[in-house]
Formats: structure tokens, sequence, C-alpha cells
């Protein structure tokens, strides 16, 4: 699993033979699919793991990590489900002070 521009993605397969800045097609979660430059995705430990045995250290200094808690931050601020239940939560007052 993975993220681009904050929409988590399925890696399916590298799309050309170069090392030095891979290719890869994803799939969104809606089906859609897309190429991605490796640098363009956040990628959880796991997958980042995964390509370094892959692709080798020096490919991956330039691809970024997302930790579990960023991750799961950014799947509640997606989820409908979670947005609702924010948003019926009653919002603390704030005093304001008039002069």
């Amino acid at each position: 699993m993975a993220l681009l521009r904050n929409r988590e993605v399925s890696l399916l397969s590298k799309t050309d033979g170069l090392d030095e800045a891979p290719n890869y097609i994803v799939m969104y979660k809606d089906g859609e699919r897309e190429n991605a430059k490796l640098t363009d995705l956040q990628l959880t430990d796991d997958e980042h793991k995964n390509l370094t045995r892959l692709h080798g250290e020096a490919v991956m200094t330039n691809v970024n990590k997302i930790d579990s808690k960023s991750l799961q931050e950014i799947r509640d601020s997606q989820d409908p489900k979670k947005i609702i239940e924010k948003q019926s939560k009653p919002q603390p007052q704030t005093q304001t002070q008039v002069a």
C-alpha cells in the first residue's frame, strides 16, 4: 500500500526497465490506474523494505515513507463516517471579550 497525492494506491507493476527512477502502474481504490514515479509515492515501512530489496538502497534514497499514524489520519480525513461523526460533535466555544 502506498499513497499518491494523499490517495491510497496499490502498486501493480513496474512499467520500465530503469533502475534509477522506476515508474510503476498504480491503481486507486476505485479501479482507476495511473503511471507514477517511485519518488512521487509515499510508502509504508513494509512496502519500502520490499522495494529496497528489489531496487537497492541507491534508488530508494528519494522515496518518501509514511508512518502509521499519519496514514491513519489521512484515512480518517477521507472516511465519510468519520467526517460526519466529527461534524456532529459540539465544537468548543471560545469567549471573546468586548471592549
